[in-house]
């Protein structure tokens, strides 16, 4: 369900004014309807709780008192808004926008956009919306562990005419503004797509935050040509230094394409930790292995139950055990280095370590060192 406030983030609504009512921006709109006659007729049971109304106030021309009573209707009905077209009045009456305080029902002023217009932009902004939401769903159900058959009839049901081999491209705003943007942004794309010959065999799907790009090939294309997903962002008039980009810098049979999916999600989750603009997956040196076990959940309980053993001896003990541990792994192990950057001497920081792997029961040493490695990485990314 969309929002008012969303709306007022479409191109058709630039030129809207909101006079009251600003508590009820966060109403949910569910049409877009027009009020001209009804009120004549006292007809009000044509409108229904999340309409959005628009108006010239036609039926009140010369008869202001007329406009309080319209809008009392309207508001006992559950509109989300009003908007009146400024034809016959520039401004709602005080009390009207008193009534609208009262009730939190945004309502605003427009002029020189076509009613007809608005709700044709609302309408293909929610049949849009509809349609990316279930792209989404897809997307995330590709992320479970599914038999490559499974995997190959969801890319036939996001795209009947899927090529047979594809690669991808997570791109995730750096300023995380609000939904409306990333689907403005999306409908962008795709209108600058259906005009690109380069870029009819990409997809552009909305996924968690961002934006994932699924390029397509017919043939399985030369290494030379596996960069070309780079310039497809230019041709699309992309400015990527507005995004973080994670990339699966390799092209995969449609029936894997989860795993091209995941690895550009992991790219740009890898290049949002490293602060750098992109990242390709293959780029992640030893996160290639944790990303996949920091999302198991059997995993993930494992590593926060010895974590908690670490910081519960901390936090009674008043220690400084996983600083220690973050600063021998930062370290590569160095005791003298750890004992520089702690201000600590190093017999102290070999006595923390011990204490770390009695506590973690781990007798064996080359076994320490991996538990603290892993322990002290996967931190990092949860």
């Amino acid at each position: 369900m969309i929002c008012v406030e969303e709306l007022l983030q479409l191109s058709a609504f630039q030129n809207f004014t909101l006079l009251a009512g600003s508590v009820g921006l966060k109403r949910s709109v569910s049409d877009v309807v027009i009020l001209e006659y009804e009120s004549e007729r006292g007809n009000y049971e044509v409108f229904h709780e999340g309409d959005f109304v628009l108006t010239s106030l036609f039926f009140a021309e010369g008869h202001p008192e007329k406009i309080a009573p319209a809008i009392q209707n309207l508001i006992q009905r559950g509109v989300s808004g009003i908007a009146i077209k400024s034809v016959y009045y520039r401004d709602a009456p005080p009390e009207v926008k008193a009534l609208t305080d009262q009730a939190g029902v945004p309502i605003f002023t427009f002029s020189n956009t076509y009613m007809e217009d608005i709700i044709i932009a609302v309408n293909d902004y929610i049949r849009s919306r509809n349609q990316y939401a279930l792209f989404e769903k897809k997307v995330q159900e590709l992320l479970n562990t599914l038999p490559p058959e499974r995997v190959l009839a969801i890319a036939r049901e996001i795209d009947p005419r899927f090529l047979p081999y594809v690669t991808s491209l997570y791109l995730e705003p750096l300023d995380t503004g609000k939904e409306s943007q990333i689907l403005r942004s999306l409908n962008r794309l795709n209108y600058r797509r259906s005009r690109l010959k380069s870029a009819r065999n990409s997809l552009f799907i909305k996924f968690g935050q961002g934006i994932l790009l699924l390029n397509q090939y017919a043939e399985k294309p030369p290494e030379s040509e596996r960069r070309s997903i780079r310039r497809l962002l230019a041709d699309l008039e992309m400015d990527s230094s507005a995004y973080r980009i994670g990339l699966c810098d390799e092209i995969y049979p449609l029936e894997q394409l989860d795993l091209c999916v995941r690895r550009s999600l992991y790219a740009c989750r890898g290049a949002k930790l490293r602060h750098l603009a992109l990242l390709s997956y293959n780029d992640l040196g030893i996160d290639r292995l944790l990303f996949p076990l920091e999302s198991s959940h059997s995993a993930r309980t494992c590593y926060e139950a010895m974590l908690e053993q670490i910081e519960s001896y901390d936090a009674g003990y008043h220690t400084k055990l996983m600083q220690t541990a973050e600063s021998y792994v930062a370290h590569g192990g160095d005791i003298a280095a750890v004992s520089k950057s702690l201000f600590q001497h190093p017999n102290t920081v070999r006595y923390r370590l011990q204490k770390i792997k009695t506590i973690l029961d781990s007798p064996d040493d080359y076994e320490f060192q991996v538990i603290l490695y892993l322990l002290v990485r996967l931190k990092g990314l949860h």
